[in-house]
């Protein structure tokens, strides 16, 4: 068991490694790709948001605004837990019904 457990150790430190080497692979083509360095002036998108949404979807065109790709920041988007309902439709919900 204990050989086991030490092989398997070695399998992940040599994965440790290779991730390390692999982000900074993609590290250093965010800092050569004039796209990734645009995306990265946003804030909180760094270089593998940003190398990763380039070899994605390159430079946008095929959307016709930025809203169309679906990227909404977390204070901006709204949930609604009926979305069935249209704004205009009320509801009565009964102060013990744990569906309300």
């Amino acid at each position: 068991m204990t050989r086991l457990i030490l092989g398997l150790y070695d399998d992940w430190c040599h994965l440790d490694e290779r991730i390390e080497a692999v982000t900074g692979e993609i590290e250093g083509l965010s800092h050569i790709e004039p796209k990734s360095q645009r995306l990265m002036s946003v804030p909180g998108v760094g270089p593998l948001i940003s190398t990763a949404l380039v070899a994605a979807i390159d430079s946008g065109e095929a959307f016709d605004r930025g809203r169309d790709l679906g990227l909404v920041p977390c204070q901006y988007r709204t949930l609604n837990p009926r979305p069935h309902l249209q704004a205009t439709q009320q509801i009565s919900v009964h102060p013990t019904d744990p569906g309300g």
